[in-house]
């Protein structure tokens, strides 16, 4: 399951009583969390519901941010207290979703049973509060591909929640029909469904042949969708990342991958929602730097990825597993 990043402002709808927090203290510290000022929001948020207990947006934020840093006992916490004070804010119900859906990656076999079992009920009714929020769907659709049919999961169930993203997005919509299909190596349909995605959007497209071609093995093939945007503009970040994130996850041209990230670094990176970040490119840099047998190197990618995000859980992960 996916974990929720998009900035809401508390619903005027909900049940939460705001009445005894300045405004302009949940302002302020909403504005810390925009600027990803992480451990200042988190401090900003709990002097608010020391102070009153009952500021849902207050919990909302405290669960984002434990999310964000991979807390999945103080993401259930916030989330649960949130949930109690707006039970009908489907936000919230999402929220509460991706805590159990993290809390299932993070505990025992058992215990994850449990909390994916919440997960999938906090997601339906997350949908059944708001049937037109392509997100939900797309939360559900995401379960039911990665969750065993003892919790609820299944490929059927995902075709057909791919059927209703399909109607609400179509972009989305073709791109879960192909994932479908390449779980299943039906690659002529999965092909089928990233031409229309390309129709949609170019990059996205792109994105969609590289991701069969990887998974059918023809790694000229996607490669060579990868520097056709290139060819036209030669600095265009996202297209230079998607090369270094090929090289990184495939082994394969690691030198023009590694080339690609390096030059990125160079360049801004695109506004929100692309989350192509600096530190995310130093990631992939140590990646393709352990494939090339190189771990001081990787090390000090990793670091610098720590460095300019902290909360950098895939950086913190890597440093733990470098030898």
């Amino acid at each position: 399951m996916k974990t929720a990043h998009a900035f809401l402002l508390w619903f005027a709808t909900a049940t939460t009583v705001l009445a005894a927090v300045d405004p302009a203290q949940l302002a302020a510290a909403r504005s810390l969390y925009e600027a990803r000022k992480t451990s200042e929001a988190q401090q900003a948020f709990e002097k608010i519901v020391a102070a009153d207990p009952q500021c849902g947006e207050a919990h909302y934020f405290l669960a984002h941010l434990a999310l964000d840093r991979n807390d999945a006992k103080a993401a259930v916490a916030s989330a649960e207290k949130c949930v109690a004070l707006a039970p009908d804010n489907a936000d919230v119900q999402h929220t509460l979703g991706d805590a159990y859906g993290l809390s299932a990656k993070q505990a025992g076999i058992f215990s994850g049973f449990g909390f994916a079992k919440k997960c999938l009920a906090a997601f339906l009714r997350a949908v059944a509060l708001a049937p037109d929020r392509v997100e939900f769907h797309q939360s559900l659709f995401d379960y039911y591909q990665q969750a065993p049919g003892f919790v609820g999961g299944g490929a059927d169930k995902a075709k057909a929640e791919a059927a209703v993203i399909l109607k609400l997005d179509p972009l989305r919509g073709h791109s879960d029909y192909a994932a479908l299909a390449v779980a299943a190596k039906q690659f002529d349909q999965a092909f089928a469904h990233a031409a229309e995605i390309k129709r949609l959007d170019a990059a996205q497209g792109r994105a969609a042949f590289v991701a069969i071609y990887a998974a059918t093995k023809e790694y000229d093939k996607a490669l060579a969708q990868l520097e056709e945007v290139l060819a036209a503009t030669p600095d265009d970040y996202s297209g230079l990342y998607m090369i270094g994130r090929f090289a990184a996850t495939t082994g394969q041209c690691l030198d023009r991958g590694l080339a690609a990230l390096r030059r990125c670094l160079e360049l801004t990176p695109p506004p929100p929602p692309a989350a192509l970040n600096h530190d995310v490119v130093q990631v992939r840099i140590g990646h393709i730097l352990e494939k090339k047998h190189d771990p001081a190197g990787a090390r000090v990618a990793y670091e610098a990825a720590l460095k300019l995000n902290p909360t950098s859980t895939s950086a913190a992960d890597a440093l733990k597993k470098l030898k």
